[in-house]
C-alpha cells in the first residue's frame, strides 16, 4: 500500500529534497519510522503533471492508531519518543531549511491578524479580540532558544507507535529550526487538551517520559508552562484570523467552528 500526495504550490520542492537528505539519513541510522520517498522512472522524487502541480509517492506505515484519553504508559512513551527523535534530529549534517519559514513566528500570526481585522466585511467577535488583546504582549515576550532542529508539528496523529513504543513520525515537511519546548507543548497540547479542560496530571506524564531521556530537566520545568500557554494562544489567534479571512485554511467543520476552537484555546492555560 502507498500514499500519493499532491504538494501545495507554496511548498519549495528544493528545500523539501533538501531536509528530506538531511533528516533520512539520521532516521535510517537510528531505526526511526518517517514516510520514505520513491523515485520515479527518471530517478526524481517528485513527479509534475500537465497541471504543473508537483507528486510524490512513499510507502504506508502501518502503526497503531492511538485516540485520547492515553494510558499513563502511552503518555510516558510519548514523551520518551519525543525525547528520541529531537537526538536523532540533533544528529543531522546540516540545519533544516524552512519549508514553512513562518511557523511558530507569533509576530506573524499577529501581524496577519491586524491585517486581516482591518480588511474584513466579517462580523467580528468583541469578547474574543478583548481576550486576544489583553494576553498579546505576554505571549510576544516569552523567549525561546531556537537553535535545535525540531519537527513543528507534533500532533498526536504525527507520532508512529507499535505495540505500545514510539517508533517514527510522520509529517516531516515542518521540520525546521525551533525550540524543542514548543514541540513537546505542542504535543501535550495536542494529548492532553479536550475543548478548554487541560488534564495537567497527563502532561506531567509526557514531560516525565522527556526528561528521563534528555538533559534539559530545568529548562523544561521551567520554561514549558508559559510555552504550552504560548502554543495555545499562536493556534486561536490563528483559528479566529481564519474566520475572518477570505482565504481559508482550517476546515469549518460546522459553523462558527474556527470561532468555537480559539475559543477554547484562549481559555485553555497551564496554571
Amino acid at each position: 500500500m502507498y500514499v500519493v500526495q499532491r504538494l501545495n504550490r507554496n511548498m519549495n520542492s528544493d528545500f523539501l529534497e533538501f531536509n528530506y537528505g538531511l533528516y533520512s539519513r539520521a532516521c535510517e541510522e537510528n531505526n526511526w519510522l518517517y514516510p520514505k520517498w520513491i523515485k520515479d522512472a527518471e530517478g526524481e522524487y517528485f513527479y509534475t503533471d500537465d497541471d504543473n502541480d508537483k507528486w510524490r509517492m512513499y510507502p504506508f506505515i502501518k502503526c497503531d492508531i492511538l485516540g485520547k484519553p492515553l494510558s499513563k504508559e502511552r503518555l510516558f512513551e510519548l514523551g520518551r519518543g519525543l525525547a528520541r527523535m529531537h537526538k536523532i534530529f540533533a544528529e543531522m549534517d546540516d540545519k533544516p531549511r524552512a519549508v514553512y519559514p513562518h511557523l511558530h513566528d507569533l509576530k506573524h500570526y499577529y501581524d496577519e491578524y491586524i491585517r486581516v481585522q482591518g480588511e474584513t466585511k466579517e462580523e467580528r467577535d468583541e469578547e474574543l479580540e478583548k481576550k486576544i488583546d489583553d494576553k498579546i504582549d505576554a505571549m510576544l515576550n516569552v523567549k525561546l532558544d531556537t537553535s535545535s532542529v525540531i519537527h513543528a508539528d507534533t500532533k498526536l496523529s504525527n507520532i508512529l507507535f507499535d505495540n505500545g513504543k514510539v517508533v517514527g513520525s510522520i509529517d516531516m515537511d515542518t521540520i525546521m529550526s525551533g525550540s524543542v519546548l514548543e514541540d513537546i507543548a505542542d504535543s501535550i497540547r495536542s494529548s492532553c487538551v479536550s475543548g478548554d479542560r487541560f488534564d495537567r496530571e497527563s502532561a506531567e506524564e509526557i514531560i516525565k517520559g522527556y526528561i528521563g531521556f534528555s538533559s534539559q530537566k530545568e529548562i523544561i520545568q521551567n520554561s514549558l508552562p508559559q510555552v504550552f500557554d504560548k502554543i495555545c494562544f499562536e493556534l486561536a489567534l490563528r483559528y479566529y484570523t481564519d474566520s475572518l479571512s477570505e482565504e481559508k485554511y482550517f476546515k469549518e467543520t460546522y459553523p462558527g467552528y474556527c470561532r468555537e476552537r480559539a475559543m477554547s484555546l484562549l481559555n485553555t492555560l497551564w496554571g
